[in-house]
């Protein structure tokens, strides 16, 4: 039953949660199919033996620390504690210029933005909740759905490009026109879709790759399955170039070097033939998709650049001013989801531009500005956590049937530091799509799956058969242990024994 809730929400996530904005019919029907998956899913921390309880009530400390800081954030406090942040919007001030505090108070300035925020959370909590409890074999099931609305959102992309701007498949009315766009509203969170299915694709030529390396499997299913592979791995590194995304490709050629370099590790690791065939073949198949890529989108991407030097980029006057606003509301910020109204009456005369600023394009900055340090701190103890169970998952050495699961493991490092990455100068994870994806591999990471029985325990059950062969059977009575000797009845020995 997890399984299949698993399923449904991601399912549902990943085809309707492409919008930029909260209050989409799609992210409401994420929101309400994943309440069931996180009962579920916490259910077992309310139990004192169940084997998954540790798991759960991780899960349950990480909601409880998104519900006390929205609390925080919403409920009204004594002492004017809001006053950090009330003075930064113009409905605040006084008629002669002064703020004006009530007795009590909230710390949002935008309390039913801060409800949506949280209320957004409930879809990758649900998933990372129930992942963490899921088996090998189920997560690689629902790597295989991953991959196949990474190709799925490939092919609208160049169904978007070969119909135009009006093409009826944009599902979002803030769209680019003439650049694919996918399940997703902009360019830049398609490429982050399609950078994280081609390290998820990489996962499955190794693989293949491997398997086709083994005696005896070497024919036409094999030689197909491996083609198509190498060819979603291709298709899907050129399907960048239809974004245009400047940051999209280059995270992409990070995400090339990230698979090879995984490739290399489990080859170092194993010492096995397959997996030294599984590297050449990563190896060479990632600089044929890096050479493809830019023979394929170099045109395209240096319009982008070109465009990028004749006009401004409004990224860095965002993050700026972002900057500065967020530390006039310290300590505790000025609420989840208060980033517009607060921009809005923040943004300098100078720094004024026609488009439309509905985030910051920089989510270091805007964690700061909504959350304060409280949300700095939450962000800092994510890292540390990370970067040390990344170089444990790293060092950890696959073994028999868990390479499979060592080699997602590696993976889901290297598309959550991809993500974490383009969220420096964008907003992929304010996505309902892409932050469940990043919950996906979080709890991938959190919570490695028990391996399947692997050789040395199917050796001693081959062992312990045999000798229960080669042994006699022994008739005594229960709880009697065999010494080896058949004791004979008393009535079948001769007298004189």
């Amino acid at each position: 039953m997890l399984f299949g809730f698993c399923v449904i929400v991601l399912f549902t996530g990943l085809a309707f949660g492409g919008g930029t904005h909260a209050g989409y019919l799609g992210d409401f029907a994420a929101q309400f199919l994943s309440v069931p998956l996180l009962v579920t899913a916490l259910w077992p921390a309310l139990s004192g033996r169940h084997p998954d309880r540790h798991k759960a009530r991780t899960a349950f400390a990480l909601l409880c620390c998104v519900a006390f800081i929205t609390l925080l954030q919403v409920l009204p406090l004594p002492f004017n504690m809001g006053r950090g942040g009330a003075h930064l919007l113009s409905y605040a001030q006084g008629q002669e210029g002064e703020p004006q505090f009530p007795g009590r108070a909230t710390l949002s300035l935008a309390p039913q933005a801060t409800w949506a925020a949280a209320v957004a959370l409930i879809v990758p909590l649900s998933v990372f909740a129930g992942v963490m409890q899921l088996g090998p074999a189920q997560r690689l099931k629902l790597c295989w759905l991953l991959i196949g609305f990474g190709g799925l959102s490939l092919l609208l992309g160049f169904m978007q490009v070969a119909q135009g701007s009006l093409s009826a498949l944009r599902f979002y009315g803030v769209t680019n026109p003439g650049d694919a766009v996918g399940l997703f509203a902009n360019r830049n969170h398609f490429a982050a879709h399609l950078y994280v299915t081609l390290a998820l694709a990489a996962v499955w030529f190794q693989l293949t790759a491997g398997n086709t390396h083994k005696r005896g499997r070497i024919g036409t299913k094999s030689t197909l399955v491996f083609a198509a592979a190498a060819a979603f791995l291709v298709g899907t590194a050129g399907g960048l170039a239809l974004s245009r995304s400047r940051a999209g490709m280059i995270l992409a050629a990070a995400a090339l070097a990230g698979i090879v370099a995984i490739a290399i590790r489990q080859s170092r690791a194993s010492g096995q033939d397959e997996h030294r065939t599984a590297r050449r073949a990563t190896i060479a198949i990632s600089a044929f998709a890096a050479v493809f890529t830019i023979l394929f989108g170099l045109g395209p991407l240096l319009t982008r650049f070109e465009a990028a030097q004749t006009g401004p980029d409004i990224r860095p006057v965002l993050s700026q001013t972002t900057f500065e606003t967020a530390l006039k509301s310290l300590p505790f910020g000025t609420g989840a989801g208060s980033f517009v109204p607060v921009y809005a009456t923040a943004e300098k005369d100078s720094a004024l531009f026609q488009e439309y600023a509905n985030r910051a394009h920089n989510d270091l900055a805007e964690l700061l500005l909504e959350t304060g340090l409280l949300g700095v701190l939450l962000l800092a103890g994510f890292l540390v956590w990370f970067v040390r169970r990344s170089l444990a998952v790293w060092r950890a050495a696959p073994e028999g049937a868990g390479r499979a699961q060592s080699m997602l493991e590696k993976t889901a490092i290297l598309i959550i530091a991809l993500l974490l990455a383009h969220s420096l100068v964008d907003y992929p994870l304010r996505t309902t799509a892409l932050g469940t994806i990043f919950a996906f591999c979080c709890a991938i990471l959190a919570s490695p799956a028990a391996a399947l029985p692997n050789a040395p325990k199917h050796h001693r059950r081959q062992q312990d058969s045999r000798q229960s062969d080669l042994q006699p059977a022994h008739s005594g009575t229960p709880g009697e242990r065999w010494d080896g000797q058949v004791q004979w009845p008393e009535s079948w020995r001769r007298p004189n024994e």
